[in-house]
């Protein structure tokens, strides 16, 4: 999945129209597969990008010779497959792992969203306090 996609839902989740535009932009790419599962055991949705290990090259003419030259670009390995996992009722960013296909994700990431007063963050707190219960008092 393009990192711009990523940062769009990491950034702008609490956007119901921003959540729904990068999903649509996401859903035209071949490589993408959305599938229903749960987090943390809450709904979500999966989305998987698979890009495989493929050349891409290009022809072009070389310096006043009449022979061409080829440029080739490969993946190495057996391509990369990234995952991402949002929570299907906010659309907050779960989960994202990434690596090789088939292989263990080489890198992963937990998403933990809080919320904080304007006061908080005045007062240098970045992180909401966990929060205690009045219920019976």
């Amino acid at each position: 999945m393009a990192p711009v996609s990523l940062d769009a839902l990491v950034a702008g989740s609490g956007n119901p129209t921003v959540r729904a535009g990068v999903m649509r932009l996401i859903s035209l790419i071949p490589e993408v597969e959305v599938t229903d599962t749960t987090a943390n055991g809450e709904p979500a949705v999966q989305i998987t990008a698979t890009f495989p290990n493929t050349s891409k090259c290009t022809s072009a003419k070389s310096d006043g010779s009449a022979g061409q030259q080829k440029a080739c670009a490969k993946i190495v390995g057996g391509g990369v497959e990234e995952q991402v996992t949002i929570d299907a009722t906010t659309g907050i960013p779960v989960s994202f792992s990434g690596g090789a296909v088939g292989q263990p994700p080489a890198g992963q990431i937990t998403y933990q969203v809080s919320r904080v007063t304007l006061a908080q963050v005045a007062q240098g707190h970045f992180v909401a306090e966990p929060t205690t219960s009045t219920a019976g008092a």
